[in-house]
């Protein structure tokens, strides 16, 4: 942990020092003085932003699902409530190391297909524990996998919010970045807690009350559960990815954009 720690502390440093705002601040501003339908508005007919908050909510299911089920999983299929580190660990790893590679990846293929590509190595590696959801080497390189495409997404993600944010006000001419990051914030909030009242619920149709031990019936749904629900989390990912094309269309976008401010700026200097 205090590794783990380290490293992150150092990789936001990083971050932050190594970034540079280049929002338009003032069109930020005037789009805040708008009436709230208007900024709703402009939000909703967004499409890409539509896409990137309900694959953060998908991103919340298997947060969840990890972070709650995994407990159990450990527990009660695989045998030891203390592997739950090691699934931990072979999950976390390859996350970093992914983020820590992806720069080339990105030029190369792109945010959107390296994201997509993460979100089928993760299906993929769920879709093996049907082999044998007791197998700890499954279970394992099921982490592993989910690792890898976890750290392809969340190493996009943030940026492609960013080229949405781009798009949303080259269509709509309203620039709305603060409603945009909050509505995705909320969209996993509600995700995680959706998630955690559907566990508890399945959960309790069969009668699992935390007992030392449990029947068959719960053994299964809690199986079902933890790698249903990250195929469901991973797979709606994907889907939604397949559909999202902003990638090719984001060079045409910044030119037209960099075009209007330069436009704006000479009728100003003119009308002084």
């Amino acid at each position: 942990t205090l590794i783990y720690s380290v490293v992150a502390i150092g990789l936001l440093l990083w971050c932050f020092f190594g970034t540079k705002e280049r929002v338009n601040t003032q069109a930020a501003q005037e789009a805040e003085k708008l009436p709230a339908s208007v900024r709703f508005g402009a939000l909703i007919h967004n499409k890409y932003f539509l896409m990137i908050l309900f694959a953060s909510l998908f991103l919340a299911v298997y947060q969840t699902v990890n972070g709650t089920v995994a407990t159990y999983y450990a527990q009660y299929i695989l045998g030891n409530r203390d592997l739950l580190g090691a699934l931990a660990s072979f999950e976390s790893i390859p996350q970093i190391v992914t983020v820590l590679v992806l720069s080339p990846f990105i030029a190369k293929f792109g945010k959107r297909n390296v994201a997509l590509i993460g979100a089928i190595v993760a299906v993929i590696g769920t879709v093996s524990l049907f082999i044998n959801p007791s197998a700890l080497n499954l279970a394992l390189f099921a982490c592993v996998m989910r690792g890898i495409g976890k750290g392809c997404f969340r190493g996009v993600k943030y940026s492609m919010l960013a080229d949405v944010i781009e798009y949303g006000a080259w269509k709509s001419g309203i620039r709305v970045q603060g409603l945009m990051v909050s509505a995705t914030t909320a969209g996993q909030k509600f995700g995680s807690g959706m998630t955690s009242a559907i566990f508890g619920a399945l959960m309790s149709l069969v009668g699992f009350a935390g007992t030392v031990t449990i029947n068959a019936a719960q053994s299964q749904m809690l199986i079902g559960i933890y790698i249903i629900g990250n195929i469901i989390a991973w797979g709606g990912i994907g889907v939604l990815l397949i559909f999202y094309k902003l990638d090719k269309i984001y060079p045409r976008i910044i030119t037209e954009m960099k075009q209007r401010e330069a436009a704006e700026a000479e009728k100003a200097a003119a009308n002084a």
